[in-house]
């Protein structure tokens, strides 16, 4: 790719571009914002609850160690909320960043991707390389930059594909392209730093904590987040009034889900991975766990009864994982066996309901509620 020094002259006609595109843009959002009034607020997802309050989240352990795969695809029927998680011992925080009107997206390690029909991993060599994981990151000393994606990219996207919002610890940025290496990263900043004025122009590499969205095609990136060690970025379904409460389709189980997804770097046996962690609040867990320990159409006071079981064990090992994988309780039946809203009937709602806040104790101490389906003989 050949680039020229644009002249002063020129870089006068390229802010007054932006300066033109921004004042469109702005009025284009503003007539969409008064017409799409059927989606929640984004800080209506937001939440930050202590383990000592009734409506705390649980964090539940779905993938992990040897089963955090490189790549989990998710589907929502209006959408996704990205925003970034917070998971502690004592807390658990979710701040909503940006929607995504993608109905299917993949999280993926960032990393230098190959890509196929229906495939996506990471590449073992450059020439591999179909999504590459160096990109030229653009920052504004003050202000909105994601209120000037659609203009950036009328500016990079023919020639560079891809122009994305990203979060890099704590901060907005926009990234441009996808590059296989370095190198050819830095001669494409080099051209764009020649086109913008006022932005400050650098060149990211792939990092261990660094999390890309893409659409369903593995062909465009959608959003890419990078953070330090104890926040991870996180995807909850986009929700619309008027419309059925929408939940979250992990396509590798087919199960349903709701609450917030949290995509977390790891490595297990020197093999990199994704864990995913569910935060969910304690009554949908309940109801997530219940038609797949016992029957939902045993009878009601039998339903009432294991609900306050399951409850009693949850909350007596919380952060029973946390030092290994970083989450209160796994999702099989080392905990409590877990999936989602699949099973999930009336009877199981209403007993859930019946016993909301409910446990049992044995003097000043939640008893560990341990149950079995069969023992031998022994317990």
């Amino acid at each position: 790719m050949s680039t020229r020094k644009k002249s002063s002259r020129s870089l006068r006609l390229t802010a007054f571009f932006l300066a033109s595109l921004i004042t469109v843009s702005a009025l284009g959002t503003a007539i969409l914002f008064k017409i799409e009034t059927s989606a929640a607020p984004l800080d209506s997802y937001a939440f930050n609850t202590e383990k000592t309050a009734d409506d705390f989240r649980l964090a539940v352990g779905i993938r992990y160690g040897s089963s955090a795969y490189p790549l989990h695809s998710i589907t929502s029927p209006n959408g996704i909320v990205i925003g970034e998680a917070d998971i502690s011992k004592t807390e658990h925080r979710f701040t909503p960043l940006y929607e995504l009107y993608e109905t299917d997206v993949s999280a993926v390690i960032d990393a230098n991707l190959k890509t196929g029909y229906e495939s996506c991993e990471i590449a073992t060599k450059e020439s591999d390389t179909d999504i590459g994981g160096y990109n030229v990151e653009l920052t504004l000393p003050a202000g909105e930059i994601w209120s000037l994606l659609d203009d950036l990219q009328g500016l990079f996207i023919a020639e560079y594909e891809h122009v994305f919002p990203s979060y890099s610890n704590g901060k907005k940025t926009v990234r441009v392209g996808a590059f296989p290496d370095y190198a050819t990263a830095s001669s494409a900043a080099g051209a764009i730093g020649a086109m913008l004025d006022d932005f400050g122009i650098s060149v990211v590499s792939p990092t261990s904590s660094g999390v890309t969205f893409l659409n369903s095609d593995y062909d465009t990136i959608l959003f890419e987040y990078s953070g330090d060690e104890g926040s991870c970025v996180g995807a909850t379904a986009l929700q619309k009034t008027y419309t059925d409460y929408a939940y979250l389709y992990y396509s590798r189980t087919s199960y349903l889900y709701d609450g917030v997804f949290c995509f977390k770097r790891s490595i297990y046996d020197g093999v990199e991975g994704i864990s995913m962690i569910n935060l969910i609040d304690m009554q949908s867990y309940v109801e997530g766990v219940l038609p797949y320990e016992i029957s939902s159409t045993w009878p009601a006071e039998c339903l009432k009864a294991f609900s306050i079981m399951v409850r009693s064990f949850a909350m007596a090992n919380l952060n029973r994982h946390y030092n290994a994988y970083g989450f209160d309780i796994c999702a099989s039946s080392c905990c409590q066996v877990y999936r989602g809203r699949q099973l999930v009937t009336d009877s199981v709602i209403d007993a859930v309901t019946a016993t909301a806040g409910k446990i049992l104790v044995y003097g000043n101490t939640i008893a560990n509620a341990a149950y079995s389906s069969s023992q031998g003989g022994y317990s």
